[in-house]
């Protein structure tokens, strides 16, 4: 089941698309594939695409792997942003649909991170959790760039079925709050 996908310029300057699977609970892993992409006619080239694996950077089979995700080049460096979530109405978990996302019994049954896996180009990657919250499951993703193209922050929005639906934006600033907003105020 493919679960997200994104269309950057990759370090050499061409257009790829990555996309990947959401895991499965008894392996922990993702599939993903990357190659070169002509948005023109909606197509990838066959020949050159780059299949692997991720695994869960949460460690906990009940995660999603992947909800929405995004990739950054810096210098000769692939960044690989992708939310993970847990949906434990999956696991019996009951919301509490006349309270918000800050519900103790909400915090229970959504929870999300975004993470950030990072390609060198010695093929060596390493792979970090940058936040994570509870009480939203993240199921959108945009980074925010300064004017020079670097990595500041990012957007997260979710779907919480039957809670609402909140926007917010984190810095990389570890010592800053995440701000949301309640979309159905807006």
């Amino acid at each position: 089941n493919m679960e997200a996908t994104a269309v950057f310029v990759d370090e050499r300057g061409e257009i790829s698309i990555f996309w990947m699977g959401r895991g499965d609970t008894t392996s922990n892993l993702s599939w993903t594939r990357q190659a070169p992409f002509d948005y023109t006619t909606g197509t990838v080239n066959e020949s050159k695409i780059q299949k692997g694996f991720l695994a869960n950077a949460i460690g906990d089979r009940k995660w999603r792997n992947v909800t929405a995700m995004q990739v950054h080049i810096q210098d000769t460096e692939v960044h690989y942003y992708f939310s993970t979530a847990f949906d434990g109405e999956d696991y019996n978990e009951r919301l509490d649909v006349d309270k918000d996302q800050t519900a103790e019994a909400n915090k229970k049954v959504f929870k999300s991170a975004v993470v950030r896996c990072i390609r060198y180009a010695t093929g060596v990657q390493k792979t970090e959790v940058l936040f994570k919250w509870e009480g939203i499951k993240v199921e959108a993703l945009m980074l925010k760039k300064d004017l020079n193209g670097k990595v500041e922050g990012f957007v997260i929005g979710s779907d919480d079925e039957r809670i609402g639906s909140v926007l917010g934006y984190q810095s990389l600033d570890e010592s800053a709050e995440t701000v949301f907003v309640d979309m159905a105020t807006v």
